[in-house]
């Protein structure tokens, strides 16, 4: 993890030798978004590797570590090496190496012992981390509750193992503990029950907040709505598995959603889940759906509407580099990251039924980035409202299906995992990934 490669790599340029042993293989964080993953701060160590200097690393396991018989201090480090070949034979030899010292990276266990028996909180992947519910309160011990690095137990995705992450985290365990111990609201601020209000609202908190950008998926606001359209009031920082029930329903809406008409539930979102299993965190993909923002890869918006407690549907707005969602302009050739505030008021609009009240008329751009829309009608929506600066030409467009073709089925990648809804496809990054593509390959593996 970490803690190995980053000791690995302060002992790089003093000692002569350094080797790093695994007990896995190696997840990156690039590829899996997850910052307890390796770092590309800490994986130098790999680059030394790979270009022949003498530090590597090991994947074979170590099994046993024992100070040297010739009394020099030294010690033996024996790995368990799995070799042969299917119609040779299999097996596994142990090899022995020997270094001068031996520095133990293994990670962490969590010891409850200052508990006594009748109030020691349950665990979960062999005593690691605390069985907590949603509100990050221990599941056997009520009323035992905690905060910071440990509410990793309910998180393997966000930050919350964190500094960048809990901090959010326990300010919001401390709003909760006033509202379930002291009967104290919640926070929330009142929002101007129109269709421009809801949305300058909403694209105007996404656009500075923090808390749901750092903990995507765990934290959430929670826009509601009474029945009359009249009264409208923005919550802020809630869990979001709290908000919804737990577990994250399984158990029926919590009474947070059952007593409210209409509500929704807004978190920010990484799209890498609906991806092809198998593709490289660096290959460039767009879905061919045109403007499909659930497919959308970086942290975007999710919305997910409840009414009386039951769930209608779930709306995602574009993502955006530079997370301003605010922007209103949109000329020819801005990104779609331009059209959020026009995009959410027209699925308040759809979902709410409120009334456009401004002089220019609302593009269907909800028709235009949901799941439920056949995909001939959104060719159809693209073409009149975003207009291409040039049209293939056949032979461009047949060098495009032979590129989408080889690059997303080469050997060792599958489509497997990705989501149906989403058609993704690899983006050309110049012209010559499509005449490199136009040329005929007799070989699989030769290249052009």
């Amino acid at each position: 993890g970490n803690s190995g490669f980053e000791t690995a790599d302060a002992l790089s340029a003093e000692a002569a030798i350094v080797h790093v042993a695994l007990r896995r293989r190696i997840t990156h964080a690039w590829d899996s978004h997850f910052v307890g993953d390796l770092r590309a701060i800490n994986n130098n160590l790999l680059d030394m590797y790979q270009l022949k200097s003498l530090h590597a690393v090991i994947g074979d396991p170590p099994v046993a570590i024992s100070r040297c018989a010739d009394g020099s201090g030294a010690l033996e480090v024996t790995f368990r090496e799995y070799v042969g070949h299917p119609d040779v034979a299999l097996g596994e030899l142990e090899l022995k190496r020997v270094y001068d010292a031996v520095i133990c990276c293994t990670g962490f266990n969590w010891v409850p012992d200052f508990f006594a028996e009748d109030c020691r909180p349950e665990t979960h992947t062999r005593g690691k981390y605390v069985c907590l519910t949603s509100a990050w309160e221990s599941t056997n011990v009520k009323g035992l509750y905690f905060a910071g690095a440990v509410t990793q137990s309910r998180d393997r995705k966000a930050a919350s193992g964190f500094i960048h992450g809990f901090r959010y985290s326990a300010r919001t365990l401390v709003h909760l503990l006033a509202h379930f111990r002291h009967e104290r609201p919640l926070a929330r601020v009142a929002v101007t029950p129109s269709l421009d209000g809801l949305t300058r609202a909403v694209c105007g908190r996404l656009t500075t907040v923090s808390s749901l950008f750092q903990m995507f998926g765990v934290l959430c606001d929670v826009l509601v709505l009474d029945g009359a359209r009249t009264r409208a009031e923005l919550f802020t920082r809630l869990p979001r598995a709290w908000v919804v029930g737990e577990p994250e329903g399984a158990a029926g809406p919590s009474p947070f959603l059952t007593g409210a008409d209409d509500a929704f539930v807004i978190t920010l979102q990484f799209g890498f889940g609906a991806y092809p299993a198998g593709v490289s965190a660096l290959d460039f993909l767009q879905d061919s759906g045109t403007v499909n923002a659930a497919c959308g890869a970086f942290l975007h918006p999710v919305l997910e509407h409840f009414r009386a407690g039951r769930q209608l549907a779930t709306y995602h707005l574009f993502e955006t580099l530079d997370i301003r969602f605010t922007q209103t302009t949109h000329t020819k050739g801005d990104s779609y990251s331009t059209l959020n505030m026009e995009l959410l008021a027209d699925i308040f609009r759809e979902s709410l039924g409120l009334p456009h009240l401004g002089s220019t008329p609302l593009r269907p751009l909800y028709r235009l980035s949901s799941a439920a829309t056949p995909v001939e009608e959104k060719r159809a929506l693209f073409a009149q409202h975003f207009p291409v600066d040039r049209v293939w030409t056949p032979e461009e467009l047949a060098a495009w299906r032979r590129y989408v073709r080889e690059s997303l089925r080469p050997p060792g990648k599958t489509t497997r995992g990705a989501d149906p809804t989403c058609n993704y496809v690899p983006v050309p990054l110049s012209v010559a990934d499509l005449h490199a593509a136009s040329i005929p390959r007799s070989d699989p593996g030769e290249t052009s």
